[in-house]
């Protein structure tokens, strides 16, 4: 049943692409949560990768070798401020697991190059895409 709805979900939100924005990742990072230093770990880095990235209002799709949907929740909208990055955080559920994440959209305003992350803090793991090209 779950994976009906969750299939049901991405049918319905391809006939919906005039709200959708396209991105490439070209770059992913996975890091690792050292619980004894409470830091993440760079734990691998593909540069050689070409993920669809699809941003809508309410929902992010990582369209990798295991396509993934999670919804976000605007009203959990946390600003992000850094010497170089500025962004929102949102509280968001994976639909494929059905867990509660984090997704960090942040742009950088030096490289012209747009972060989003998933941050699961109860497994321990911090998945960043760096997006840097539109689809047209």
């Amino acid at each position: 049943m779950k994976k009906l709805s969750v299939f049901l979900v991405l049918i319905f939100l391809s006939f919906s692409s005039f709200a959708q924005t396209f991105y490439k990742a070209t770059i992913t990072e996975m890091y690792t949560l050292d619980r004894t230093k409470e830091e993440w770990k760079l734990y691998q880095k593909n540069s050689d990768v070409n993920i669809t990235i699809v941003i809508e209002d309410e929902f992010i799709s990582i369209q990798a070798k295991t396509p993934t949907m999670y919804k976000i929740y605007l009203n959990s909208k946390e600003p992000m401020n850094t010497k170089s990055l500025k962004g929102y955080r949102y509280l968001a559920k994976d639909l494929k697991e059905e867990k509660m994440v984090k997704i960090d959209v942040v742009v950088s305003e030096e490289a012209e190059m747009a972060i989003v992350s998933v941050i699961n803090q109860d497994v321990g793991y911090n998945l960043r895409f760096y997006l840097t090209k539109i689809i047209e």
